[in-house]
């Protein structure tokens, strides 16, 4: 399977959407991803399987730290390592532009993303209490030093 990472650009925003709806119970909006492509304060990333979006990841910029914010994975795609490919991408991009601390918010009971943090180094160093305003879950606070 030959799939491309790029950067994300404004065309590209129904196609990140999808992406978003299906793979979060409490989506952003088109406004707020819309807002975040091309911005100086976020770096957005996505997967290209032929000519379609199958995935995208997302950072902001805060100070001197890195908010890893959304990866996101069409069903079908996911476990074939795509969103490895799209974290490390982000990690890469960060350490590029010289930041060394990266954040993460991810819900307690999502195993597979906290493997996937696991492996690049990411450990919890704190919990945020009701976090996701959904179902009231707790969100486990990752971090990344460098």
């Amino acid at each position: 399977m030959d799939i491309k990472i790029r950067t994300a650009v404004p065309g590209d925003l129904e196609g990140i959407y999808s992406v978003e709806k299906e793979c979060f119970s409490d989506p952003w909006s088109k406004n707020t991803l819309s807002d975040l492509i091309g911005s100086d304060k976020s770096y957005m990333l996505i997967a290209m399987y032929e000519d379609t979006i199958i995935g995208f990841a997302n950072y902001m910029l805060f100070y001197d730290e890195v908010n890893i914010t959304n990866i996101g994975v069409l069903k079908q795609y996911r476990r074939m390592g795509i969103g490895s490919i799209l974290l490390s991408s982000l990690i890469d991009n960060a350490l590029k532009d010289g930041y060394s601390s990266m954040t993460l918010e991810v819900r307690t009971s999502n195993t597979a993303a906290k493997n996937l943090y696991n492996r690049f180094g990411f450990v919890t160093e704190g919990i945020r209490k009701k976090y996701y305003i959904d179902n009231n879950e707790d969100a486990e606070i990752m971090w990344l030093r460098k």
